[in-house]
C-alpha cells in the first residue's frame, strides 16, 4: 500500500480497528474550519477503499451542497 498511497508501512485502513476507533470514533469529514473538509481512511466511515471512497463523496456532497448523495450525482450527470 505505501507504494501506492505514500502511506507509511501501508497502514491501509488508518487508525486501529478497536470499538473507539471505527466509525463515529473517526474524524467527520466536516471541520470546526469553514471550507476544511477531511477524507481518506482516517476519517469517517473508515478505511478501506469503500471507505476512503465514500468519505470522498460525503465531503463533496456538503461543499457542493447537495442534501442527498443522489442530487449530487444527478449534478454530476450520473
Amino acid at each position: 500500500m505505501e507504494r501506492y498511497t505514500r502511506n507509511t508501512h501501508g497502514a491501509l485502513y488508518g487508525w486501529e480497528l478497536s470499538p473507539r476507533c471505527i466509525g463515529p470514533g473517526r474524524p467527520a469529514t466536516r471541520t470546526p474550519l469553514a471550507g476544511l473538509h477531511l477524507v481518506g481512511h482516517w476519517t469517517q466511515p473508515g478505511g478501506g477503499v469503500t471507505g476512503v471512497v465514500t468519505s470522498g463523496v460525503q465531503a463533496a456532497r456538503e461543499i457542493l451542497g447537495h442534501a442527498r448523495e443522489s442530487a449530487l450525482w444527478e449534478a454530476l450527470g450520473g
